[in-house]
């Protein structure tokens, strides 16, 4: 939901200003921002940032670029169950503190590479100017060109100049996301289902953030979105299986469907569910998912159910568990470690 100048947003930013005043004690919370509240210096570090990101070696993983060990992390995850029923980050309760954590180690990493301070902003898809901000040469790129198979042409990750590096292992996500280059036909899908895109509306919002329980019986995709605010958020729908909404809608407004002239289908880079990190856009969106978490977070304090033993919610999330050291270690590695922002070190404005 937009959000304009609010009296919430000057108590968050006053309690920033004088938890850094005090010093010495707890640090100063991290301001998570709507991206159309970004000055253009702040958009410029980030995309720099991100830029350097790319071009850095990881430190978990010879070979591999910093930025990509974040698209690998995700794959990992996707492509990781628990048993048939239930996976790892996705379809399951702890698709959000999974995410959760992989956005502040991404975050992390921005801020070791750059030197700076760096924030991850927000897209609230409910807002067009956010939408609008988002979008730009200047910012993220712009839909891509439909004559190149709407590969982006402009902005810093247009193609030439940012590289997709890690492809989907899964048959249909390789043939229908071949491309070595960001890929968006925003808002267009030739399916067969899904004949409604559009980005979630506040009212849709208002309604997930009204469900009491975080998630129920079967603890997946199956589970009823009016009763799970989990899977509501997430967006599978029981009763229409292939339908999307909210979370699962945004990828595939932001990556497009469409057919080449032979009848080959294909998808944009965020319409590869293992490896959508590719589009630098899936952090701002995660932020925007994370941040509703947050809302729903404070009307249910305490609330976390993770389906009685079917992954142990103070076990170490995978793959972050298989990957030692002070830097995977920072925030904590399980569920139960990610269900307040505060204790975490950021709030969103």
């Amino acid at each position: 939901m937009s959000r304009p100048s609010t009296p919430l947003t000057l108590v968050v930013t006053l309690l920033a200003f004088l938890l850094a005043a005090c010093g010495g004690g707890t640090p100063a919370p991290r301001i998570r921002k709507n991206a159309k509240d970004l000055t253009a210096l702040e958009k410029k570090e980030l995309v720099d940032a991100l830029l350097k990101l790319k071009a850095t070696p990881s430190p978990y993983t010879p070979g591999v670029s910093y930025y990509d060990q974040f698209v690998l992390f995700h794959k990992q995850a996707f492509n990781h169950s628990l048993s048939a029923e239930h996976p790892v980050a996705h379809a399951h309760p702890t698709v959000l503190p999974w995410h959760r954590k992989m956005l502040l180690l991404f975050e992390d990493a921005l801020r070791e590479v750059s030197g700076k301070d760096i924030t991850l902003p927000y897209w609230d898809w409910t807002d067009p100017e956010s939408t609008r901000a988002l979008f730009s040469e200047s910012f993220m790129g712009t839909q891509g060109d439909a004559s190149q198979e709407y590969a982006v042409t402009n902005g810093p990750f247009r193609k030439g100049s940012w590289s997709v590096n890690v492809f989907s292992d899964r048959p249909e996500g390789l043939a229908q996301t071949p491309h070595p280059h960001l890929v968006r036909a925003t808002g267009r899908y030739e399916a067969d289902v899904n004949d409604n895109i559009h980005l979630p509306t506040a009212e849709e919002v208002r309604f997930g953030l009204s469900i009491p329980t975080f998630d129920v019986y079967p603890w997946n995709d199956k589970s009823p979105r009016e009763r799970s605010f989990r899977n509501y958020l997430e967006g599978f729908d029981p009763e229409r299986p292939g339908y999307f909404h909210m979370h699962n809608m945004v990828h595939t407004w932001v990556a497009g469907h469409f057919r080449l002239e032979d009848g080959s289908e294909r998808w944009g880079t965020m319409g590869a569910p293992d490896v959508s990190p590719n589009d630098p856009v899936f952090y701002l969106h995660h932020a925007n998912v994370d941040r509703v978490w947050a809302q729903w977070e404070e009307s249910h304090p305490g609330v976390y159910e993770d389906g009685d033993g079917h992954h142990s919610h103070h076990s170490d999330m995978y793959p972050f568990g298989e990957y030692p050291g002070e830097r995977m270690d920072a925030h904590g590695l399980s569920a139960v470690s990610m269900l307040d922002t505060r204790t975490l070190g950021y709030l969103y404005e």
